[in-house]
């Protein structure tokens, strides 16, 4: 994965999350916590269908993060981590990012879109049979 910059604390604190257990976390604590998840909340919309951004080319989301806080719905970045199967086919990292998306958001319809590289298996996403 390539290295991006770390947070900054301005830039972390404009971000909210939920913990898997539904607890509110909000400014460095919501994105130190989830940064080894593969998606990531990325701003604090609170209505309307969530949108799901996959990582470019270098794996990460935070490049993301100031047009999320631009859009006013939900918006969660889907980024490489190492249970990733990204030495696989694309077929194969559609179908794993697609299984994350569904945990966080079980029933459809769904917004996915990709930044840079992301386009790709966003496109193997929306290409799949959302019923399996």
């Amino acid at each position: 994965m390539q290295e991006e910059q770390r947070p900054t604390s301005a830039s972390i604190a404009q971000v909210a999350t939920s913990s898997e257990s539904g607890d509110r976390l909000t400014g460095e604590a919501a994105l130190e916590h989830d940064m080894d998840k593969t998606i990531v909340r990325l701003n604090t919309a609170t209505e309307g269908q969530p949108l799901f951004i996959l990582h470019g080319a270098g794996g990460g989301i935070l490049v993301m993060q100031k047009v999320a806080q631009k859009i006013k719905r939900p918006v969660y970045g889907v980024q490489d981590t190492p249970e990733a199967p990204i030495t696989g086919t694309l077929d194969h990292l559609s179908g794993f990012y697609l299984s994350k998306i569904k945990e966080r958001q079980p029933l459809g319809p769904y917004l996915i879109g990709g930044f840079s590289f992301g386009g790709w298996p966003s496109f193997g996403i929306i290409s799949k049979p959302l019923t399996s």
